[in-house]
């Protein structure tokens, strides 16, 4: 299982638009193989910071994503800029479901 976590940060005005064009794409994604969740949001503490949370089955598939989101995105750039950005991918060996600690 593989784990992208980050965040991203753009002008503060452009933010909610900036979240906004990237709805689509999520929509998009969930037909993809191997996609689990993916979640790009306005970060409330931070004026211009977007979190972005993805979830794939495998390192392949989340490769192969990747290569179509750039291919696709390169004939349509993003009309906002990113001004800084800070995006780990984590290879995950083991989980468990969350529960309180008794």
């Amino acid at each position: 299982m593989i784990i992208v976590a980050g965040w991203m940060e753009v002008d503060p005005k452009d933010r909610d638009a900036f979240v906004e064009l990237r709805r689509g794409s999520a929509a998009a994604y969930s037909s993809e193989k191997g996609f689990i969740e993916y979640v790009f949001t306005a970060d409330p503490s931070h004026p211009g910071r977007v979190r972005v949370f993805e979830v794939w089955a495998t390192a392949e598939d989340q490769d192969t994503h990747l290569r179509l989101a750039i291919t696709n995105s390169a004939s349509t750039a993003p009309p906002f800029a990113v001004l800084g950005q800070q995006v780990t991918i984590y290879t995950v060996s083991d989980s468990r479901p969350w529960s309180r600690p008794k």
